[in-house]
């Protein structure tokens, strides 16, 4: 494979971030499950948290996030060297079916949402690192939908779900990487 080296990199960065997060949803168990990524994201409205509960829960948040963006590149490379893929960018997957879905009048919110929820186990990884990277800015109006709609559901879910997401999400690609010679 082409991105071999890449890819075992990325992998050693995203283990590394995730057991990060797991350390800190350890220490703060209690709250990670009740709260949301709304609850984490108020620490910043009046600036950058300076308090150490609200700086280890906001550094969970970040760690989940980008364990989650090198997940989607390995999956970028892994298609791009025609290995195929191990999950699915959900924008990809409704660019795909727009046509499919603008006839039957499913081009909305509502399909979006009912969509990102039935299957955030496939989608979560590219919903946080498009939730990083603030991809809709550069995005035509007709897909701000796509990308409001994300970031709601991203922010009803608790952390600790989108924590148990991202758990089995990297088991997923370890037992990937390990199938294809990868890593042992």
């Amino acid at each position: 494979m082409k991105h071999a080296r890449e890819v075992r990199q990325l992998w050693a960065v995203a283990k590394w971030y995730f057991e990060e997060a797991k350390k800190l949803k350890i220490k703060h168990i209690e709250y990670i499950r009740q709260c949301t990524a709304t609850d984490i994201a108020k620490y910043y409205e009046a600036g950058v948290p300076t308090g150490k509960f609200e700086k280890e829960v906001s550094l969970l948040g970040a760690h989940l996030s980008s364990a989650a963006i090198r997940l989607c590149t390995i999956n970028e490379r892994f298609v791009k060297d025609g290995i195929g893929e191990i999950i699915k960018d959900y924008m990809l997957e409704f660019r795909k079916h727009k046509r499919d879905l603008i006839k039957k009048g499913l081009w909305n919110r509502d399909y979006f949402e009912a969509e990102f929820r039935k299957n955030i186990a496939m989608y979560l990884p590219h919903m946080l690192r498009d939730n990083v990277a603030h991809r809709e800015r550069g995005e035509q109006p007709k897909y701000r939908d796509i990308w409001h709609t994300r970031q709601d559901v991203i922010e009803s879910v608790k952390v600790i779900e989108i924590f148990k997401v991202m758990k089995s999400t990297l088991q997923k690609f370890e037992k990937e990487l390990i199938n294809k010679k990868f890593i042992s």
